[in-house]
């Protein structure tokens, strides 16, 4: 009988893992303050690549989402108030990273799969507003990373350097979104320098505490039958 419990804490790996991929197929995208016939050629040039890297960044956002109820859910364990917020803000802000997320896939992906057909301010609109919806995913994913720390640091049901490491990520996460909102900079952006060396260390944090997270369950351990 596979051991549930052990899967549900590793699909943080699998989130990583799936991310990854997704980036990889198109590690470099138009900077925001390309025109809007480079940003069409990309589309008509990538088109192919750019549908693949949707499929796993939509894979990757339903191991999160998967991830982040398997931490709450081991946090309300480790928890002895009950009533506590912090597992509801884990799954609230989880789901509210990966709605914003999936927009701003949405969004390249549809440029992506009507380019030919496109007009060329239309696509570059719709791409922009993609760049805008990944930007704004920095603050639920503060939020839910935060909160993550929050609950380690408070209960130990995973090593405290997780949560030490989890509240830098999250602040980064917000300077993130300053730099890219307050000072207009394309360092900041989906595919900047700065924006993806940011989004790396926030999925390094997701494996790091899934792999614990999986340690932390029995090898034998199983889900009771109903």
């Amino acid at each position: 009988m596979l051991n549930w419990e052990r899967w549900a804490a590793g699909t943080g790996i699998g989130f990583v893992v799936s991310a990854l991929i997704g980036f990889l197929i198109v590690p470099e995208v138009p900077s925001v303050d390309e025109g809007s016939e480079f940003v069409l050629n990309f589309f008509s040039l990538n088109d192919s690549d750019v549908l693949w890297q949707s499929f796993f960044y939509g894979l990757a956002s339903m191991f999160l989402l998967w991830f982040a109820g398997t931490l709450a859910g081991a946090l309300r364990k480790a928890e002895t108030d009950p009533g506590g917020r912090l597992p509801g803000i884990i799954v609230g802000s989880a789901a509210a990273s990966t709605a914003l997320f999936l927009l701003g896939v949405t969004a390249w992906g549809g440029v992506a799969s009507g380019v030919e057909v496109m007009d060329q301010g239309v696509a570059y609109g719709i791409y922009q507003l993609g760049n805008y919806a990944f930007v704004m995913t920095d603050f639920p994913a503060a939020a839910f990373v935060w909160a993550v720390s929050l609950g380690i640091a408070r209960t130990v049901f995973l090593p405290k350097s997780v949560a030490y490491v989890g509240g830098v990520v999250g602040l980064l996460l917000l300077v993130n979104a300053g730099g890219r909102l307050l000072a207009d900079e394309p360092t900041f952006a989906a595919g900047g320098t700065t924006g993806t060396i940011i989004f790396v260390l926030f999925i390094f944090w997701v494996l790091v505490t899934s792999i614990f997270m999986v340690q932390r369950v029995p090898a034998g351990r199983r889900m009771p039958e109903s």
